[in-house]
């Protein structure tokens, strides 16, 4: 999840563009759509960070941001975040709720109640964490 998280600052801050690659996979399901229809009503981004590939789905139309798909490991399910209950914050609409879901099973379901934002460093001038 933590890793999902660093990959939508990174994506939001413009990063990812520089240290990885970004690819519009065009239109598809929702995050969280486990009917057969399947429809295309949300656009998709693909984003690689080192190894791990993950997937931003957007609302097509609105650009909400619905959740993000990460995959760390073949050998694993992947991670989704799903996004929903956009509240203002600082003037932006933001998810409040974030519910985690591993395969079919939810492990977590988060309220957030604020963000802060600051200035994140240009990579390679972090340093080791």
């Amino acid at each position: 999840m933590l890793l999902a998280i660093h990959h939508w600052q990174r994506l939001i801050v413009g990063e990812l563009r520089r240290t990885g690659e970004v690819i519009y996979l065009g239109t598809g399901p929702g995050i969280d759509d486990t009917s057969f229809e399947l429809a295309a009503t949300h656009d998709r981004l693909a984003a690689t960070l080192g190894s791990v590939e993950s997937e931003f789905v957007f609302e097509t139309g609105t650009g909400r941001l619905a959740g993000i798909e990460l995959l760390a490991d073949d050998r694993f399910d992947p991670c989704r975040l799903i996004f929903s209950d956009e509240t203002a914050f600082d003037g932006m609409r933001l998810p409040s709720r974030w519910r985690v879901v591993v395969g079919e099973t939810t492990v977590g379901d988060f309220r957030v109640v604020g963000y802060r934002w600051s200035e994140a460093p240009p990579a390679g001038e972090r340093g080791n964490p």
